[in-house]
């Protein structure tokens, strides 16, 4: 029998893919059983290779620069301050504030605070104003975000002040009952949704990621078709917010810790893309936080809802270890500012300065140093309140006084 031609042999060499059968042969199609609901699906145009675990699905907001009104590009900055009496009781401030300095060192965005020029009004309860603008070696800043203890600023105009985003806690009566009537989710009567989990290192190695199911598919009343258990199309029918924004189902306790069993209407809320990214900076320290307490701590989150409806209005998260619990951490579920990625860095910093402090001392001379550096890092309210006086820049949006 003759040789077979080599079809490639006088083919001229062009940059064109290889034709080989190895590269061309087609994969076998899964079925439908085979196909699986992944976290990273939601950028399946990204190679998995592109995957950044540091910002998951490219969430956060890594811009590095904004433009003014006048074309003008300036440098995006942020920094942070730490309220005193947000610490643990106990905690040895001088080795916070040094450890949280050293790690600083390195941070491309960051700007030590120099002057607080505004406090928010004081409470009803009789608390100081909190620091809600302040000023830098590059310039002034004013506060969008707020975990806990921890309070962030940023020059980025495109945020808005943390305190002009507004909560909306109620929906008249007649969108009640058309929701009822119209909308595929399930109906609600609760005020509250509230879970706990001791979370233990072992629980991140049993759950890889992927899910069997959607949220929308727990969400739908019994016999309703998943396609309509969006939170987008739930929201419109709520009538909170114009048809360009999107929500999303957000956990209260993560899947990464949960699997399946967080697949659950009683631990899904609707909320804005942007609170689920700010979800991630509070759920990014759990994995070393169970490193650290190998028989686990306890994490409890709160969040109260919009009566008769799914829609949180705030989520309150509370971290609680054997060593220190956490001031609870509270989310603003509708907010539409997209954290920066160095806030994440930040409450991180916060988190290994607490564990840190634990056993270490302070070195005075170093102390002196971060004193001097970052004069106002942690802060004390009262007295900041003589400092600044009472000049509140606007009204805070208060939060409800949720028990735990």
């Amino acid at each position: 029998m003759p040789k077979k031609n080599n079809t490639n042999k006088g083919l001229k060499k062009t940059n064109s893919v290889s034709l080989s059968p190895k590269v061309i042969k087609k994969k076998k199609p899964k079925s439908k059983a085979d196909k699986k609901y992944h976290p990273n699906q939601r950028s399946s145009k990204k190679k998995t290779s592109n995957f950044d675990p540091h910002n998951p699905f490219g969430r956060f907001n890594q811009k590095t620069t904004y433009t003014d009104e006048n074309g003008k590009v300036h440098n995006i900055k942020t920094t942070f301050m730490i309220n005193l009496k947000g610490l643990p009781p106990g905690s040895n401030v001088d080795v916070i504030a040094q450890s949280l300095a050293e790690k600083l060192v390195n941070s491309r965005f960051y700007s030590p605070v120099t002057k607080v020029t505004r406090l928010s009004q004081a409470t009803s309860y009789g608390s100081p104003g909190s620091p809600v603008e302040v000023e830098t070696s590059t310039g002034p800043k004013y506060r969008v975000i707020k975990s806990g203890a921890l309070s962030g600023f940023s020059n980025d105009p495109s945020l808005k002040p943390l305190e002009k985003v507004e909560i909306k806690r109620e929906l008249n009566q007649g969108v009640l009952e058309q929701l009822k009537i119209l909308s595929a989710i399930k109906d609600i009567q609760e005020k509250y949704k509230i879970k706990e989990e001791k979370v233990k290192r072992r629980l991140f190695a049993e759950h890889d990621g992927v899910r069997s199911s959607s949220q929308a598919s727990k969400m739908v009343k019994p016999g309703v078709n998943q396609k309509l258990g969006g939170a987008t199309a739930y929201a419109e029918l709520t009538k909170l917010i114009s048809i360009s924004m999107k929500w999303e189902w957000l956990h209260l306790i993560p899947h990464m810790l949960k699997g399946e069993a967080s697949q659950i209407a009683d631990n899904l809320v609707a909320g804005t893309p942007q609170a689920n990214t700010e979800m991630m900076i509070y759920e990014g320290v759990l994995k070393d936080l169970a490193k650290t307490y190998k028989e686990g701590f306890k994490l409890l989150v709160k969040a109260a809802l919009i009566p008769g409806t799914h829609h949180a209005t705030e989520i309150h998260y509370l971290i609680s270890t054997p060593d220190f619990a956490l001031t609870p951490i509270i989310i603003n579920a509708q907010t539409t500012n997209q954290p920066h990625i160095e806030f994440k860095d930040y409450f991180k910093f916060l988190i290994e300065s607490l564990i840190h402090c634990k056993n270490a001392k302070a070195d005075p001379v170093v102390i002196g140093e971060v004193k001097k550096n970052h004069p106002l890092l942690i802060f004390d309210k009262p007295n900041l309140e003589k400092q600044v006086g009472k000049n509140a820049s606007f009204p805070t949006s208060p939060s409800k006084k949720l028990k735990f």
